[in-house]
């Protein structure tokens, strides 16, 4: 009886070290399948407008190409939410002043191209342009990330 006991307590250990070692497959390929962060997703409009899958009406504004500037006004303001919306990956800001919210900075330059990307900054609670939750990130190094990635971008719907 004794050694029948010994014979399945080996088997059980066997079959448990081949469990974890699935186990260890398994984390190993979801791993490998999964983005470490959205910044490896999103490189470009292309990706911003393939995640957020806008609607037509989404579409026809983001294709405007006229010249009223209401209507480019809304373009801009639409692309740099859809930016800011994927890239925060559905996390929306509380409309209290309990958590940090960060945005592009942006500066004028004399020389060049007149506008370029500076820091990211952030704001707690003040009702000011900069704290608006739709154009916010939820960490600095996202926001950052947008005003580099999406310069052109932030500039059409500030300067234009």
């Amino acid at each position: 009886m004794k050694a029948n006991i010994s014979a399945l307590e080996k088997q059980l250990a066997k079959k448990q070290k081949e469990v974890k070692d699935i186990e260890k497959k398994i984390e190993s390929e979801k791993a490998k399948n999964k983005p470490k962060d959205i910044r490896d997703l999103v490189k470009s409009m292309k990706d911003v407008l393939r995640i957020s899958k806008p609607t037509k009406e989404e579409l026809t504004i983001i294709n405007y190409s006229g010249k009223s500037k209401r209507l480019l006004f809304a373009k801009n303001f639409l692309i740099i939410s859809l930016i800011s919306e994927v890239l925060n990956e559905g996390w929306k800001p509380k409309t209290n002043d309990s958590e940090y919210r960060y945005y592009p900075y942006f500066y004028l330059k004399a020389v060049s191209s007149g506008f370029d990307f500076r820091d990211s900054a952030c704001v707690y609670d003040y009702a000011v342009t900069g704290s608006a939750s739709r154009l916010c990130f939820k960490t600095s190094e996202l926001a950052e990330y947008a005003g580099k990635t999406f310069l052109k971008e932030y500039q059409n719907a500030i300067m234009n």
